[in-house]
């Protein structure tokens, strides 16, 4: 979970000059997980942790009834935080039969899909594999601006917003997240 915030008492202040012609450029400090851009020690400061991981497998019967069931893949963090995806990695165990997508997506979201903040592009093309197969460090979509009540406290979803269910697959999905929780 996040750092409490009175941890950022105990930084020490930034070298003077900071951003300016005057005083020169100094590159923001960094002292564990705080990054200051101000020459104020205590103003503008963001906070986050070390990048996570989380590694979910999605069972045939969850990804058959995908539409409509968004799967909670990353906890959303408490609130004034959100999450920064790094990467999504997915491995299809194949289980015998291939998934018949009929236009159904998957992708992943940053809170539920309803919410419409996709993390990457359709990612279903992986279930119509006859074979194990892999799909490694996909990167996250600059997702655009959107509203702090569509970022804050929101955890990652998987979703299905296409036409219809997928049908006939029977294998699983692992589905694995590289993020970080940063204050906003």
């Amino acid at each position: 979970m996040p750092p409490p915030v009175g941890q950022l008492a105990s930084l020490p202040p930034l070298p003077s000059g900071g951003f300016g012609l005057a005083g020169g450029f100094y590159p923001p400090e960094i002292t564990d997980c705080v990054v200051d851009l101000k020459d104020n020690p205590r103003g503008e400061q963001i906070t986050s942790e070390s990048v996570q991981i989380r590694a979910v497998t999605i069972t045939s019967a969850q990804l058959l009834a995908l539409k409509g069931n968004d799967i909670l893949i990353v906890e959303p963090p408490l609130a004034g935080y959100s999450i920064v995806v790094q990467s999504i990695s997915l491995r299809l165990n194949f289980g015998g039969a291939a998934y018949t997508l009929n236009a159904g997506t998957l992708i992943p979201y940053l809170g539920p899909s309803a919410n419409a903040v996709p993390l990457t592009a359709d990612l279903s093309a992986i279930l119509t594999a006859a074979a194990t197969s892999e799909n490694i460090g996909i990167p996250a979509l600059a997702t655009g601006v959107i509203t702090q009540a569509k970022a804050e406290a929101q955890g990652v979803f998987l979703g299905n917003q296409g036409a219809a269910q997928y049908t006939l697959g029977n294998g699983t999905l692992d589905v694995i997240v590289a993020f970080l929780y940063v204050q906003v």
